[in-house]
């Protein structure tokens, strides 16, 4: 069945709230769009990280990826306006649940958002606890963009952790408050393997937080809080044999 933006609540939602695409895209300045995290926002949230950051700083991070599926099909069904439209309400509800449990936004790629959580953005080190907010983030997005679409288009996501830089790249001329490192080459391979309404993560990284959630009743199920999990076996492109949790939540 064709994409219908005008019959999910996106279309009124946006229509409700014209300031939105400049609230929740990373506007660096009059005109022009940034990629990479937004320093107005970031500083003003975590004050104590802007020296690192300036400067440039090594970090373990928790990196989270969310985008849509099927994309691509309801692209070429929509016009770049009502496009516009589901990326800016898509990105308002994924942006808030990922602020909501203390990430940050590094940047977007066409549906994609990618965030970061853990330190420089905390006080102390990197957690569990960090990947545990980013497993929630990723739940939360799924439940929000299957209401928000009616069902029509679904979130899947992917969670890694490991070794960043995190500093400013880029020419002079337009430099960008991103992240580099192989964690996000491992994210990117896991966000490929991810079914929609499914968190994907190494066995490794969710055997951290594992043991903290809470288990509910044999056949009880709640949109966003419960998951079937599904450990699998797989050739990452670029990395290698790897053992992965699949976590398809609830909707």
């Amino acid at each position: 069945m064709p994409f219908d933006l005008a019959k999910t609540r996106a279309a009124k939602y946006v229509a409700e709230r014209p300031s939105l695409v400049t609230k929740s895209l990373n506007v660096g300045g009059p005109g022009m769009l940034k990629e990479g995290m937004s320093e107005p926002s970031v500083f003003r949230r975590f004050p104590q990280a802007k020296s690192a950051l300036v400067a440039g700083t090594l970090t373990d991070s928790v990196a989270l990826m969310i985008d849509l599926s099927p994309f691509s099909r309801v692209v070429s069904e929509s016009t770049p306006t009502e496009i516009h439209r589901l990326l800016a309400s898509y990105y308002d509800v994924t942006v808030k649940a990922i602020e909501t449990h203390g990430g940050v936004v590094e940047k977007y790629i066409g549906d994609a958002v990618v965030a970061l959580f853990g330190a420089p953005f905390r006080d102390g080190a990197t957690a569990p606890s960090d990947v545990s907010a980013a497993f929630t983030a990723g739940r939360v997005s799924i439940a929000l963009v299957h209401d928000l679409f009616g069902g029509q288009i679904h979130a899947k996501c992917a969670i890694s952790r490991g070794q960043l830089f995190l500093g400013y790249i880029g020419p002079s001329s337009h430099p960008e408050l991103t992240a580099v490192g192989n964690p996000l080459t491992v994210l990117f391979r896991l966000e490929d393997t991810a079914e929609p309404r499914e968190i994907v993560l190494t066995l490794d990284t969710y055997k951290q937080i594992a043991p903290t959630f809470i288990k509910v009743p044999a056949g009880w199920r709640s949109s966003g809080k419960t998951w079937d999990e599904t450990e699998d076996n797989i050739e990452l492109r670029g990395v290698g044999p790897t053992k992965i949790m699949r976590c398809r939540v609830d909707v």
